[in-house]
């Protein structure tokens, strides 16, 4: 029997944005995303931009009936919040990576070490106010 379970991959988050343009164009200069679809439904009151990279898709949604949210904390205290805290990207090296996201105008929020995870990481807020978490493994 085919077990479809152990045939599933990550494909993409989805995000409700205020600004689907700047949002977009946020995801484009700052992480270096690339558009690869842009479509709107006025039927249903809604636009969507697909962005991608590395194989990964960043679904931004423009919901014409939408409401803002509850602005979550910053990490550590970040899942004080129940539903989504953020969305992870692995790196081989956060460092350089970090660096980068510097030069690019964009705020660190959070930096921590945990050496019983083995992991190093970083955050940053996306331009609606998403953590985005930057990911390296220190062992392997």
């Amino acid at each position: 029997m085919d077990n479809k379970l152990s045939s599933f991959k990550p494909y993409s988050v989805t995000l409700s944005v205020a600004d689907i343009e700047a949002s977009a164009n946020w995801y484009v200069e700052k992480l270096g995303f690339k558009i690869i679809q842009d479509k709107s439904y006025p039927e249903f009151n809604t636009a969507l931009i697909f962005t991608e990279k590395n194989g990964f898709r960043v679904e931004l949604i423009k919901d014409g009936r939408a409401v803002s949210g509850v602005q979550r904390s910053n990490p550590p205290v970040h899942t004080s919040i129940h539903g989504v805290s953020q969305f992870a990207f692995e790196t081989d090296d956060v460092n350089k990576l970090k660096q980068e996201l510097i030069e690019r105008g964009v705020p660190i929020t959070w930096e921590f070490e945990n050496e019983e995870l083995g992991v190093r990481f970083i955050f940053i807020r996306d331009l609606e106010g998403n953590l985005i978490q930057f990911l390296q493994q220190l062992r392997r």
